[in-house]
Protein backbone atom coordinates (compact mmCIF):
# COMPACT_ATOMS: atom_id res chain seq x y z
CA UNK A 1 0.00 0.00 0.00
CA UNK A 2 1.49 3.54 -0.83
CA UNK A 3 0.88 6.80 0.30
CA UNK A 4 0.70 9.63 -2.09
CA UNK A 5 2.89 12.90 -1.40
CA UNK A 6 -0.02 14.91 -0.03
CA UNK A 7 -1.43 12.67 1.89
CA UNK A 8 2.02 12.47 3.93
CA UNK A 9 2.70 16.10 3.57
CA UNK A 10 -1.11 16.55 5.23
CA UNK A 11 -0.17 14.17 8.05
CA UNK A 12 2.67 15.72 9.02
CA UNK A 13 2.15 18.82 8.62
CA UNK A 14 -0.81 18.24 11.17
CA UNK A 15 1.00 16.43 13.50
CA UNK A 16 3.57 19.12 13.75
CA UNK A 17 0.58 21.71 14.57
CA UNK A 18 -0.94 19.82 17.15
CA UNK A 19 2.67 19.44 18.80
CA UNK A 20 3.11 23.13 18.83
CA UNK A 21 -0.16 23.36 20.70
CA UNK A 22 0.23 21.59 22.87
CA UNK A 23 3.62 22.93 24.06
CA UNK A 24 1.92 26.37 23.78
CA UNK A 25 -0.09 25.37 26.76
CA UNK A 26 2.47 25.52 28.92
CA UNK A 27 3.63 28.95 29.81
CA UNK A 28 7.82 29.53 29.87
CA UNK A 29 6.85 31.25 33.83
CA UNK A 30 4.61 28.66 34.90
CA UNK A 31 5.49 24.75 36.12
CA UNK A 32 3.85 22.33 34.41
CA UNK A 33 2.02 20.03 36.65
CA UNK A 34 0.06 20.43 40.19
CA UNK A 35 1.11 21.43 43.54
CA UNK A 36 -0.68 19.47 46.21
CA UNK A 37 -0.94 20.07 49.86
CA UNK A 38 -2.97 18.36 53.19
CA UNK A 39 -3.84 21.12 55.32
CA UNK A 40 -3.49 20.39 59.01
CA UNK A 41 -5.58 18.47 60.51
CA UNK A 42 -7.65 19.51 63.29
CA UNK A 43 -5.71 16.40 65.47
CA UNK A 44 -2.59 18.85 64.74
CA UNK A 45 -4.81 22.08 64.97
CA UNK A 46 -5.85 21.23 68.55
CA UNK A 47 -2.04 20.66 70.22
CA UNK A 48 -1.12 16.93 69.17
CA UNK A 49 -4.29 15.94 70.83
CA UNK A 50 -4.11 11.67 70.35
CA UNK A 51 -6.57 9.98 68.58
CA UNK A 52 -8.84 9.16 71.64
CA UNK A 53 -9.29 12.34 72.48
CA UNK A 54 -9.72 13.94 69.15
CA UNK A 55 -12.54 11.31 68.55
CA UNK A 56 -13.80 12.02 71.91
CA UNK A 57 -13.84 15.74 70.92
CA UNK A 58 -15.67 15.07 67.53
CA UNK A 59 -18.25 12.99 69.22
CA UNK A 60 -16.68 9.58 69.99
CA UNK A 61 -16.99 8.24 66.24
CA UNK A 62 -13.02 6.47 66.78
CA UNK A 63 -11.51 8.81 64.08
CA UNK A 64 -9.34 11.92 63.81
CA UNK A 65 -10.99 14.52 61.36
CA UNK A 66 -9.62 14.03 57.70
CA UNK A 67 -6.95 16.20 56.55
CA UNK A 68 -8.48 19.05 53.56
CA UNK A 69 -6.33 18.30 50.24
CA UNK A 70 -5.74 21.53 48.28
CA UNK A 71 -3.63 21.74 44.53
CA UNK A 72 -2.55 24.39 42.14
CA UNK A 73 -2.37 23.54 38.38
CA UNK A 74 0.69 25.16 36.59
CA UNK A 75 1.68 27.52 39.44
CA UNK A 76 3.16 30.46 38.44
CA UNK A 77 7.46 30.01 38.75
CA UNK A 78 7.72 33.51 40.43
CA UNK A 79 6.54 34.61 43.72
CA UNK A 80 5.50 33.92 46.69
CA UNK A 81 2.66 31.21 46.65
CA UNK A 82 0.58 31.39 50.33
CA UNK A 83 -1.04 28.16 50.83
CA UNK A 84 -4.96 28.96 51.93
CA UNK A 85 -4.27 26.55 55.69
CA UNK A 86 -1.12 25.69 56.72
CA UNK A 87 0.00 22.19 55.31
CA UNK A 88 1.36 19.16 57.27
CA UNK A 89 2.13 17.47 54.03
CA UNK A 90 3.29 18.88 50.31
CA UNK A 91 3.26 16.60 46.76
CA UNK A 92 5.42 18.39 44.17
CA UNK A 93 3.85 16.96 40.94
CA UNK A 94 5.21 19.69 38.32
CA UNK A 95 8.71 19.90 36.41
CA UNK A 96 9.98 21.78 38.78
CA UNK A 97 11.39 21.96 42.87
CA UNK A 98 9.97 24.60 44.96
CA UNK A 99 10.93 25.09 48.56
CA UNK A 100 8.18 25.14 51.24
CA UNK A 101 8.27 27.39 54.12
CA UNK A 102 6.75 28.02 57.58
CA UNK A 103 6.44 31.45 57.41
CA UNK A 104 2.94 32.87 55.35
CA UNK A 105 5.57 35.26 53.31
CA UNK A 106 8.15 32.76 51.97
CA UNK A 107 10.01 33.05 55.03
CA UNK A 108 11.09 30.70 58.24
CA UNK A 109 12.39 27.68 58.11
CA UNK A 110 12.24 25.90 54.67
CA UNK A 111 12.89 22.50 53.19
CA UNK A 112 13.65 21.86 49.26
CA UNK A 113 10.98 19.79 47.68
CA UNK A 114 12.14 18.23 44.48
CA UNK A 115 10.67 17.52 41.41
CA UNK A 116 7.68 14.46 40.92
CA UNK A 117 7.80 14.02 45.07
CA UNK A 118 6.35 15.11 48.50
CA UNK A 119 7.69 15.83 52.00
CA UNK A 120 5.84 15.55 55.41
CA UNK A 121 6.35 17.39 58.43
CA UNK A 122 7.70 15.80 61.36
CA UNK A 123 4.54 15.41 63.78
CA UNK A 124 5.17 18.38 66.06
CA UNK A 125 7.26 20.40 63.57
CA UNK A 126 5.49 23.72 62.00
CA UNK A 127 3.46 23.19 59.01
CA UNK A 128 4.04 24.55 55.54
CA UNK A 129 2.40 28.37 54.98
CA UNK A 130 3.95 28.91 51.54
CA UNK A 131 6.26 27.88 48.89
CA UNK A 132 8.16 29.02 45.60
CA UNK A 133 10.07 27.30 43.02
CA UNK A 134 13.75 27.45 43.11
CA UNK A 135 15.28 29.35 40.14
CA UNK A 136 16.13 27.64 37.31
CA UNK A 137 18.24 28.00 33.57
Amino acid sequence: MSVSVPRLLTACGATALLALTATACADDGQAVGVVTYSAASQEAEAGGHGEAEAAEESGGHGEAAAAEEHSKTNPYLKGCHKMAEPATKVHNNTNADLVAFTGADCTGESKHIGSKTADATAPHADAWQSYNFTPHN
